[in-house]
């Protein structure tokens, strides 16, 4: 009974960190399952992503969103079942949106391999509307990559910001940034391809996208270009800059989107 006393009251603890009477939501990119260990051995990785469901339950959000790269690699059954395992325990209230990585679907983001992802987790995109935002998680893999399905992405994501409210904040949602320093940098394994890029963001400023979230870096970074903040989080998982594990907190107040990304670590401390 003690032990159950003391984690409802680290519960109570976690939750009052929540913003009290703004909407918000929670992203989630690169737990990525055995990357730290570059090994069979996830324990790590498991371990976080356990601590990070228990806190997003106690702050209660209206939403959670992973940004890919859930395993290190995605022929590791032993991996896959372990994170499909740990996300159950998401409260059952609070719907979890999935979109793909390059670590889900592979760097070719071939056919098979997405209807493989969308037939384990249900999609590999979707629309999240509500009275104070509209936030749309799309496949960036398959822009990346450049694949035969990438004109079907486009205009789905074209429909989805047509019908947009576009008086309140529009927040997209995908693993790959769209640019990761400025928008005209050479193509990397970090970014999207310039054409992609262009085409891309010449449709954001069109419907008046606010925020774009991304993740794949496994470092923080940010950049603001002609009115859209461009959000790249760091890692649930393995770090690759001076971050700390960690995850976004997304809130909108008065039409304005403000992201803060909190550690694992500071979030058990309170």
């Amino acid at each position: 009974m003690k032990r159950l006393s003391i984690l409802f009251a680290a519960m109570l603890l976690i939750a009052s960190c929540a913003p009290k009477g703004k909407p918000f939501f929670v992203q989630i990119s690169d737990p990525q399952l055995g990357f730290m260990n570059l090994s069979a051995d996830y324990s790590p990785e498991a371990e976080l992503f356990a601590k990070a469901i228990a806190q997003v339950n106690a702050m209660d959000p209206e939403f959670v969103v992973i940004t890919g790269d859930f395993i290190q690699w995605r022929t590791d059954t032993s991996a896959l079942a372990a994170f499909d395992s740990l996300r159950t325990f998401f409260d059952g209230d609070t719907p979890v949106y999935y979109l793909p990585g390059n670590h889900d679907v592979g760097n070719d983001a071939l056919g098979w391999e997405v209807e493989a992802f969308v037939k384990r987790y249900g999609h590999d995109r979707f629309v999240h509307k509500t009275a104070d935002y509209t936030v749309i998680g799309f496949n960036t893999s398959v822009i990346k990559a450049q694949t035969e399905a990438e004109p079907a992405e486009y205009a789905w994501l074209e429909e989805q910001l047509k019908g947009a409210d576009q008086k309140k904040p529009i927040i997209l949602a995908a693993h790959f940034p769209i640019f990761t320093v400025v928008p005209d940098e050479p193509e990397t394994y970090e970014n999207l391809p310039l054409p992609m890029r262009e085409k891309y963001m010449a449709l954001f400023e069109k419907y008046g996208v606010d925020t774009y979230l991304a993740g794949h870096q496994h470092k923080c970074m940010g950049a603001q270009h002609n009115g859209i903040d461009y959000v790249i989080a760091s890692a649930l998982g393995r770090q690759l800059g001076s971050d700390t594990h960690g995850y976004t907190i997304v809130t909108v107040e008065d039409g304005k989107v403000a992201c803060r990304y909190v550690t694992v670590e500071e979030m058990e401390n309170k």
